[in-house]
Formats: structure tokens, sequence, C-alpha cells
């Protein structure tokens, strides 16, 4: 388990190496009209699932209880709602703002696996 969580931190860490280079792709869309900066920031949600998830209770509490966490939490939360209330009301015209919500939330998992990192080391 150690090894495998330790993989998705480096991983992390190769990602914000290479993101930024990813702009040049933002409006490419690639294989069955996937655009690959979206695709990778989907990809950082499911292993920082996977990373959460790997984490002992203790740490798992330790980070959720972290102030910098919590409000990120609570920002998504409050946020959220700009993402889905024009979809309900408005139909799928308005998606683009879900879309949007998604894109911010890849700052959760990336944020606390990098404040976990700094924070052990």
């Amino acid at each position: 388990m150690g090894r495998m969580r330790r993989g998705i931190e480096w991983f992390v860490l190769l990602v914000l190496l290479v993101r930024p280079t990813m702009d040049l792709f933002t409006d490419v869309n690639m294989v069955a009209g996937v655009n690959p900066a979206g695709l990778l920031g989907l990809l950082l949600v499911v292993l920082g699932l996977m990373w959460f998830l790997l984490l002992e209770r203790n740490e798992q509490r330790q980070l959720v209880s972290t102030e910098l966490i919590f409000i990120t939490a609570i920002w998504l939360a409050f946020i959220s709602l700009w993402g889905v209330i024009p979809v309900v009301v408005h139909g799928g015209e308005r998606f683009y703002s879900l879309k949007e919500w998604v894109r911010l939330f890849i700052y959760l998992p990336l944020i606390a696996i990098v404040y976990s990192m700094a924070w052990k080391n």
C-alpha cells in the first residue's frame, strides 16, 4: 500500500511539472473529442480518491481537519451551486458551468496530496 501511495504522490508531482505545457491543447480535442488536459484532471481526481483511501484512518482525520483542506472543501461545496443550478434551471445549454466546477474540483486532491507530502517531509 505504501508503494502505491508513494507512486501516486510522485505522479502528482510530475503532473505539476507537465500540466502547464498542456495548455497548448486546451482547445484541441483528441480521439473521441477528449481534451488531454481535461482527461488528466479527471485522472487526478480518481488517483486522489485512491490515495486518500490508502491513508491510515488517523492520517485521513488529520488531513480532513486541516484548515486548508477544510476551507477548500467548503469553497467547492459553495460553488457547486454555481455549477448545478444553471444546469437544472436551463438544461444542457448551461452544461459548461458544471464542467467548470469539475475543473475547479481538481484542486482538492491536488492540494491534499501536495500538502500531505510537505507536511510529512
